[in-house]
């Protein structure tokens, strides 16, 4: 077990304990814990903004194709959040990664049409400044309200319950 103190987002120093097998040095494991919201914060990104959640495939060999397809996507995204972020010199984990994937979907018609190497540093060029805008939001205090929950949208219609009809209105139907 081990125990440390570590300033959070807000500035508050927090206790934190921690129950490892690692042998490791005691200042070196707070620094590999604090990857581990990345790694949670990435493995969401794949799932949802992939959309690898939910697999279509039926054979093995399709679901293979969209597992590398999707994880391939989700670099492609990552690679030009980097870029922007070593171009604007700022964090990557400042970017939001829906508004990067949409800014790419966005642009990528654009490059496929660029014939020319000033054309496509000119493309850059305003990729650069669209995503110099789409970074998240600095929050100094929480919220003074909860955060709202969407509810997931509901592919299946709601169930009808059928009720009984009173027996004089059946007859009168039938006669």
């Amino acid at each position: 077990m081990l125990a440390c103190k570590v300033r959070d987002a807000t500035g508050k120093w927090q206790k934190l304990y921690f129950f490892t097998t690692l042998e490791l040095p005691a200042d070196q494991i707070p620094n590999l814990y604090g990857y581990r919201w990345h790694i949670e914060t990435d493995l969401r990104s794949l799932k949802r903004e992939v959309r690898l959640h939910m697999l279509e495939a039926k054979s093995p060999a399709m679901v293979e194709k969209e597992l590398v397809l999707g994880v391939a996507a989700y670099n492609l995204t990552r690679g030009a959040i980097h870029q922007a972020a070593r171009a604007l010199d700022l964090d990557p984990r400042q970017f939001s990664f829906s508004q990067a994937q949409d800014t790419i979907n966005a642009f990528l018609p654009a490059f496929a049409h660029a014939r020319t190497e000033p054309q496509r540093q000119a493309l850059m060029q305003e990729m650069l400044r669209v995503f110099a805008q789409s970074k998240l939001p600095r929050r100094r205090r929480k919220r003074r309200f909860p955060r709202a929950i969407w509810p997931r949208p509901c592919s299946f219609p709601k169930r009808k319950v059928a009720t009984k009809r009173p027996a004089a209105k059946a007859r009168k139907g039938v006669a």
